[in-house]
């Protein structure tokens, strides 16, 4: 049975080796959860992430004392839009509200990565891929795709 989110966020926090299950977490999971706690990271990485329609994403993460904690989804193929993601309430009419915990799992399989799969841990990619999914049908049904493009990244 996959995780939710804030179970694999927690199992980062606490420094475990290991998910319940026995799969290991990543390496580096430790210092990948103290970067993502940096307030003024500002790119984290990026990573990509598929949705329920094998739509390849790219995630890129933020964190900035002026905007907070955001994420830009930007498609790798195709017609879509990119659109932002935001777990700190900013510019509400443009970015789509995700949870904290959403926040932090994306930005953990994204830190410190450059476009690839991120992470190499299978339990965070599964519920990066449950979580990056429901954000792009969120963003779709709200018309957020494209939306805030004159904003600088």
């Amino acid at each position: 049975m996959p995780y939710e989110p804030g179970e694999v966020v927690r199992r980062y926090e606490s420094g475990a080796a290991a998910h319940p299950n026995g799969k290991a977490l990543a390496p580096d999971a430790q210092a990948a959860f103290g970067a993502v706690q940096r307030t003024d990271a500002g790119l984290l990485g990026s990573a990509r992430t598929r949705d329920s329609a094998r739509r390849e994403w790219i995630v890129e993460a933020h964190r900035e004392r002026r905007r907070g904690r955001f994420l830009v989804l930007r498609p790798v193929h195709g017609d879509l839009e990119p659109f932002r993601a935001t777990a700190d309430g900013y510019r509400p009419d443009t970015h789509l509200a995700i949870s904290a915990e959403d926040w932090t799992l994306l930005a953990l399989l994204a830190a410190g990565h450059e476009g690839d799969a991120g992470r190499p841990d299978e339990e965070l990619a599964l519920a990066a891929f449950r979580v990056a999914d429901r954000m792009v049908r969120d963003a779709q049904h709200r018309l957020l795709m494209g939306a805030a493009e004159d904003e600088e990244d």
